[in-house]
Formats: structure tokens, C-alpha cells, sequence
């Protein structure tokens, strides 16, 4: 039993060693050479509260902010109410200041006063981080206003020139309509001149089947006619034929008469 008593407080020595030397280190402002003891000692000793406090002390005076964090967070549940744990929510207030966290940093302080309400460099502190969160809080309303206002301008103007290309497209199709206009008359005079040259072309060829038709009847009646006086001169030299004919037989009468003797024809009486 007194080997391990002796051993333990063999422990102690080394572990406030360690703690003696980093304290020194730390106020000759050599930070990071006493984080290094503070750490040599929370080795030697887990549970060595004053190790690990002053451990968070030198990476906050090192402006390692999110380390003296993470240290100071993990402490603050070990300290008792009193006097180090209002100083320790006090210095992990600062760390969030530096991290510019102010509602974390307001929590700190808050926490701090709750611990010692007397403390008027955390009072002071506290609303120190109450109007910058103020003033960030105003230049953000301010951003969003300007924001928004200016994507009110742009959806404006983007309003404006889409109407502009609307307009634009209004006119353009305007004058397609136009032209649309222009080529319908166009295509309309054209249907009527078209419709005109076939009607005068209906009407040329009307009055040339006409004209042939005329010629053809005139044709046709000349050939009747031709015809017509083919039989009466036809009749005429038939009747004078006939006229030849008979006159003809009456000659060949005439000359028989003449060779046949006459009889002489006795009377009997």
C-alpha cells in the first residue's frame, strides 16, 4: 500500500512539474512551448483539470480558436460553480468572438454573469458582441432588401425585355402579316389576271370554235350547194342525153326509112 501511495505521489510531482514550467513558459507570452508542458501533463495526468484549462488558455492566446473551443467545452462540465468556471465560460466567450460566432459568444458571457453577475469585463464583452450582432443583423436586412430589390429590377428588366422581344416578335409577325397580306393580294391579283387570261383565253377559243364552226357551216353548206348543182346539172345532162338520145334514134329512123325500099302495092280494085 505505501509503494503505490509513493508512486502516485510520484505522479503528482512530475505532473505539477510540468504544469510549473508551462506557467512560466506562458508568461514570458512563449505560448506554444507552455501548450507543450500543459499537454505533457494532462499525459501524465487524464484527469488534471488545471492542465487542461491552461491548455485552452495558450491556444486561445495562440489564436487557435477552434482548439481553445473544443478545450474549453470539454472542461466547463468538470469545474464546479464558482469562480474558474464563470473565467473559463468567459474565455470560450472570447473564442467565439475571435470565430466571430456572436450568438455563441452572447451564450458565453450570459452563462459567465449567470456565475458572476459582477464581472464587468464580461458585462462589457457581452455587449460589445450584442451590437455587432445588432449591426450584422441590419447590414443583412439591408443585403436581402438590396437583393431583393435588385431581383425585383432584374425580373423588371428581364419583364421589360421579354415585352421588348414580345414587341419585337409583335412587330416582326406584324410585318409577316403584311407581307402575308401583300403576297395574298399579290397571289390574288395574280389568280385574277390568271383568271382573266383564261377567261380571255376561253373567250379566243370560244370565238375560234365559233369561227370554225362557221367556217365548218359554210363548208358544209357549200358543199350542199355544190352538191345541189351537181344534180340539176346532172338533170340538165341527163335531159339533154336524152334529148341527144332521141334525136339521135329519130335520125337512124330517118336513115332506115330512107334505104328500105318501097313496095308497090297493086290495087286490087
Amino acid at each position: 500500500m505505501l509503494f503505490i501511495l509513493l508512486i502516485l505521489n510520484g505522479y503528482g510531482q512530475e505532473e505539477r512539474s510540468y504544469i510549473r514550467t508551462g506557467n512560466a513558459f506562458f508568461a514570458d507570452s512563449n505560448y506554444s512551448a507552455a501548450d507543450s508542458m500543459y499537454q505533457k501533463a494532462s499525459e501524465t495526468n487524464p484527469n488534471s483539470i488545471e492542465a487542461q484549462y491552461n491548455s485552452a488558455n495558450s491556444k486561445y492566446a495562440q489564436n487557435e480558436n477552434i482548439g481553445a473551443i473544443t478545450d474549453y467545452e470539454n472542461i466547463i462540465s468538470k469545474l464546479d460553480e464558482g469562480a474558474t468556471k464563470a473565467q473559463c465560460y468567459h474565455n470560450l466567450g472570447n473564442a467565439y468572438l475571435k470565430s466571430e460566432k456572436l450568438k455563441e459568444a452572447i451564450e458565453s458571457y450570459k452563462n459567465a454573469l449567470r456565475i458572476n453577475p459582477k464581472d464587468k469585463e464580461t458585462r462589457y464583452n457581452l455587449a460589445y458582441a450584442m451590437s455587432l450582432l445588432k449591426k450584422k443583423q441590419n447590414k443583412e436586412n439591408e443585403d436581402n432588401k438590396d437583393n431583393k430589390d435588385n431581383k425585383e429590377k432584374n425580373e423588371d428588366g428581364k419583364d421589360n425585355k421579354d415585352n421588348k422581344e414580345k414587341n419585337e416578335d409583335g412587330k416582326d409577325n406584324k410585318e409577316k402579316n403584311e407581307d402575308g397580306e401583300d403576297n395574298k393580294k399579290k397571289n390574288e391579283d395574280g389568280k385574277d389576271s390568271q383568271s382573266e387570261d383564261e377567261s380571255k383565253k376561253n373567250k379566243s377559243s370560244d370565238n375560234n370554235k365559233e369561227s370554225e364552226s362557221r367556217s365548218e357551216e359554210k363548208q358544209n353548206q357549200q358543199k350542199q350547194e355544190s352538191k345541189t348543182i351537181s344534180k340539176e346539172k346532172a338533170n340538165q345532162l341527163l335531159k339533154q342525153l336524152e334529148s341527144n338520145e332521141k334525136a339521135i334514134r329519130e335520125r337512124i329512123i330517118k336513115s332506115q326509112m330512107k334505104k328500105v325500099p318501097r313496095k308497090k302495092i297493086e290495087k286490087d280494085w
